[in-house]
C-alpha cells in the first residue's frame, strides 16, 4: 500500500453522516479526496457521474462543497488526507458553492422544493448586491413571481455580482425524480422541468465555474442534456478517470482488515464484484454496515430502480421474446427477460445488449436500455464489453440473495410458498400447481416456440434457484453428462440428491401427460443418471412433463 486511505477510529461507524461530521467525530473513513483533485483538475465544465445507489457519491460531493466553499474555512478538516498535498490544495476556501441534493425531491412537490433551497441560498448574497437589474430579478425571485426554470443561472449571477467569483453547482441524485416517475403521467412534466433547470444553469453560464451532477443511470434519449455541448459522462461503461473513487477497492479493503482484524475472504464474496473500467470494487454501505454490525448480511437492499426492473420484467414475459440476448448452453430459442435472469442468476454469464444512450421511456420495450439500467443500478456487473454488447454476471452473494426475493416477491407475487420449499416437503402436487401459476403468470404465447423442452428447462431452473435462500452454485447443476446421456436440472440439499428430467408433451390430454411424466422418470434410472454421484446419499427423481402452461409431475427415490 503506497500511502494511509484509512482515517478516524475503524470501530466508529457513522451511517448517513455528512463529511464535516465524519472528521469533526473521528468516525471511520475511507479517503477518497483524491476525487477533489481529479474533478478540479479535469477539464469538463460540466461533469455527470454515474454509480449504483450507495456508493459513496453523497459523501465525496459534501466532500468536494466542503472543500471549496468560501462560506466557511473547513481546510482543517483536509488535514492528512490526499487533497492537502495536491496540486488544488490552493482552491481550498475559495468560491460559492451551491449544494443541491435531489434524493428528497417528491413528485407533488419538487418545484416547490428546488424554489426553497434555491432561497436559501439566494438570500445569502441578495444584501451584498448593488446592480439594481439584478437585484429586482432576485427579489421577483424570492417572491415567487418569476419563472424557477432560470433559478440556478440567477443564483450564480448575484453571487458573482456579489463576490466577483464564479460558482460552482453540485446536484446530487439527479435522476431520482424521473427514476421515481418512469412510465407516470406526469413524467414528461417532470423531464421537461429538469431539462429547462440543466440548461439555464450550464449551457453557456457566463457565472459559472464548473458543475458536478450524481445520479444511477445515464438518461439520454429523453433529451435531458440535448442543449449542453459541454457536458462529460462518467458512468460504468466510460469512466478511466474516477474509477477508484466510488466504492471501496481491493487496497483500500484490505487495509480495512488488518486494522480490523478480521478475515476479507467471505466479505468479498459477498460485497465485491462491481467493475470499473475493470477496478473491481466494493459496496462501500454494506460493508460499513458489516463492521458496524459484525455479520455478513444484504445491507444494500432494493431500490426505487427495482419497481421500473419489474414492470420491465412483466412487459418482457408477456411481450415478444427477448432480443439479441445470448449466454451459451442451455439459452432457448425465443426466451424472455425472466429466463435470461434465471441463468445469470443462478450462476452463468450472459451476453446481453446493452446501450450507451438509454432511456427510462423505451425499458419496457427495449432489451439494451433494460439491461444498462442493471448494470449501471449495481445489479449486474460488467465482464466484458463492446459498443452495444457487454457479458454480464451477477456480481456477488448479496446481490445473488437481493435478486432472488426481487424475483419471487415483485416479478412474480402470490406464487405463495417458494417452489424449493414445496419441493423439499416432498409435496409434488402443490411443487406442480406452483410451477404452473408461475409459468400462468410469467410465461406468454411467444415464450412457448423453439426448443419447448429449453424454455421448460431454463424457467424451472430459474424458480428452483431464485426461491432457494441457501443457493450454493457447486450444488445445483444443469445440462451436465451423467451416466449415459445427460440430466437436466441436479441439486444437492439437505442431504439428498434431486434429478430432474423435462418432457414436452403434444396436448394437455391427462392420459398423455401422465405417461410423459412417468417416461421421464423412468429416463433417470435407464440413462443411470447420478451414477457418479455419492451413493450414500438417496437420489430423488422428478420427472416433469409440460403443455403450454400446464405440468404434470411424478417422484420417485432411488435408495442409497
Amino acid at each position: 500500500m503506497d500511502r494511509k486511505r484509512i482515517f478516524g477510529d475503524v470501530s466508529k461507524i457513522g451511517l448517513g453522516v455528512d463529511f464535516k461530521e465524519t472528521r469533526q467525530k473521528n468516525y471511520f473513513y475511507v479517503d477518497k479526496t483524491s476525487f477533489i483533485e481529479r474533478y478540479l483538475s479535469d477539464a469538463a465544465r460540466v461533469s455527470l457521474i454515474c454509480r449504483p445507489r450507495r456508493f459513496g457519491k453523497s459523501l465525496n460531493m459534501d466532500a468536494l462543497r466542503c472543500f471549496l466553499t468560501d462560506s466557511e474555512d473547513s481546510r482543517e478538516l483536509f488535514r492528512g488526507l490526499a487533497v492537502e498535498s495536491s496540486c488544488v490544495w490552493d482552491k481550498a476556501s475559495s468560491a460559492p458553492v451551491f449544494h443541491f441534493d435531489f434524493k428528497g425531491l417528491a413528485a407533488d412537490s419538487y418545484r416547490y422544493t428546488v424554489f426553497v433551497m434555491v432561497r436559501q441560498y439566494l438570500r445569502q448574497y441578495c444584501q451584498l448586491i448593488s446592480d439594481p437589474d439584478v437585484r429586482e430579478r432576485a427579489d421577483e425571485y424570492l417572491a415567487e413571481r418569476s419563472d424557477e426554470g432560470d433559478a440556478l443561472r440567477l443564483l450564480t449571477e448575484v453571487a458573482h455580482k456579489a463576490t466577483g467569483k464564479k460558482s460552482y453547482i453540485l446536484i446530487d441524485e439527479y435522476d431520482k425524480l424521473l427514476l421515481d416517475g418512469a412510465g407516470s403521467e406526469s413524467y414528461a412534466e417532470t423531464r421537461a422541468f429538469l431539462t429547462y433547470l440543466f440548461s439555464a444553469a450550464f449551457k453557456d453560464n457566463p457565472f459559472l465555474e464548473k458543475g458536478l451532477l450524481t445520479g444511477v443511470m445515464r438518461i439520454s434519449y429523453e433529451g435531458l442534456f440535448s442543449g449542453l455541448n459541454n457536458i462529460s459522462v462518467y458512468d460504468v461503461f466510460n469512466d478511466e478517470l474516477y474509477s477508484e473513487d466510488f466504492g471501496i477497492t481491493d487496497e483500500e479493503m484490505l487495509e480495512i482488515c488488518e486494522l480490523r482484524a478480521i478475515d476479507g475472504t467471505r466479505a468479498k464474496e459477498w460485497y465485491n464484484g462491481f467493475s470499473i473500467h475493470g477496478t473491481k470494487l466494493y459496496n462501500i454501505f454494506s460493508v460499513v454496515n458489516y463492521l458496524k454490525r459484525g455479520q455478513l448480511d444484504r445491507y444494500w437492499g432494493n431500490s426505487g430502480t427495482m419497481g421500473i426492473v419489474a414492470n420491465a420484467i412483466h412487459s418482457g414475459a408477456a411481450g415478444a421474446p427477448a432480443r439479441g440476448v445470448s449466454g451459451g448452453p442451455g439459452d432457448a430459442a425465443g426466451a424472455g427477460r425472466l429466463n435470461t435472469l434465471a441463468r445469470i442468476v443462478s450462476g452463468e454469464q450472459a451476453a446481453v445488449p446493452v446501450a450507451q444512450l438509454s432511456s427510462l421511456a423505451q425499458i419496457n420495450a427495449d432489451d439494451a436500455s433494460l439491461y444498462s439500467l442493471l448494470i449501471q443500478a449495481g445489479y449486474l456487473a460488467i465482464v466484458e464489453s463492446s459498443f452495444n454488447r457487454a457479458v454480464v454476471c451477477v456480481p456477488n452473494q448479496e446481490m445473488r440473495v437481493i435478486w432472488k426475493d426481487f424475483i419471487f416477491n415483485a416479478a412474480m407475487p402470490n406464487c405463495g410458498q417458494p417452489m424449493i420449499d414445496l419441493f423439499l416437503e416432498r409435496d409434488s402436487e402443490r411443487f406442480a400447481a406452483a410451477l404452473e401459476h408461475i409459468m400462468s403468470y410469467a410465461l406468454s404465447y411467444w415464450d412457448l416456440g423453439g426448443n419447448l423442452e429449453q424454455v421448460y428447462h431454463i424457467f424451472l431452473l430459474g424458480g428452483l434457484v431464485f426461491s432457494d435462500p441457501l443457493f450454493d452454485k457447486a450444488k445445483t447443476k444443469s445440462n451436465r453428462e451423467a451416466g449415459d446421456g445427460r440430466y437436466d436440472i441436479w441439486i444437492e440439499r439437505n442431504g439428498k440428491n434431486y434429478i430432474f428430467e423435462l418432457k414436452k408433451c403434444g396436448s394437455a390430454a391427462e392420459a398423455e401427460m401422465e405417461a410423459m411424466a412417468e417416461h421421464a422418470l423412468a429416463q433417470i434410472d435407464e440413462k443411470r443418471y447420478g451414477a457418479e454421484l455419492d451413493g450414500s446419499k438417496p437420489i430423488w427423481k422428478v420427472g416433469i412433463a409440460c403443455f403450454g402452461k400446464q405440468c404434470k409431475v411424478k417422484c420417485a427415490v432411488r435408495s442409497a
